[in-house]
């Protein structure tokens, strides 16, 4: 996935949002994206709004090979082997903001990609932030891999200017 380099050209691009932050792993590239939306890439979107995965508003049919559960069916599902295996790593950390997350953990999402599976479009978890009130968001994302898997992941947060809102996901 090649994001748009919008500093020498807009190349056409709806500039609509200019509090999108965007970034493919292990490449940020906020300080190179000024007004631009996700919403020109084609996709698979999952929607998360205010930290709670909202499966209704997300692409309708995820790929072959690929398992979106929100997090609190995975931490109520005893039978979900690799969700519990996977979460308890997290919540050894010492890291403060990976404590805060824990223990004010107020929604998220697994994705699981089965071993083999090879995506020819990005999986987008875009992030929107409503309401009218301060908010923070603290929400549990958890992507597990199985062997020999290729994807892109694109994590994009939205909200509006009006409103104050801090976003700790993990």
């Amino acid at each position: 996935l090649s994001v748009p380099d919008v500093s020498r050209s807009h190349g056409g691009l709806d500039c609509t949002d200019d509090r999108t932050v965007c970034w493919a792993l292990g490449h940020t590239q906020t300080d190179r994206i000024k007004n631009w939306s996700t919403d020109q890439i084609d996709a698979t979107r999952l929607m998360l709004v205010n930290g709670f995965y909202h499966e209704s508003i997300s692409t309708f049919t995820m790929p072959q090979g690929v398992k979106v559960t929100d997090v609190y069916k995975a931490l109520s599902d005893p039978s979900s082997n690799s969700f519990h295996d996977h979460i308890g790593q997290a919540t050894q950390s010492s890291d403060p903001l990976i404590e805060l997350n824990t223990a004010f953990m107020n929604g998220g999402v697994v994705i699981e990609i089965a071993s083999g599976t090879k995506l020819d479009k990005p999986l987008e978890l875009r992030c929107l932030v409503e309401g009218i009130d301060p908010v923070s968001i603290h929400a549990r994302i958890l992507v597990i891999a199985g062997d020999d898997t290729e994807f892109t992941l694109i994590e994009s947060h939205q909200g509006p200017d009006a409103l104050s809102y801090q976003v700790n996901n993990v």
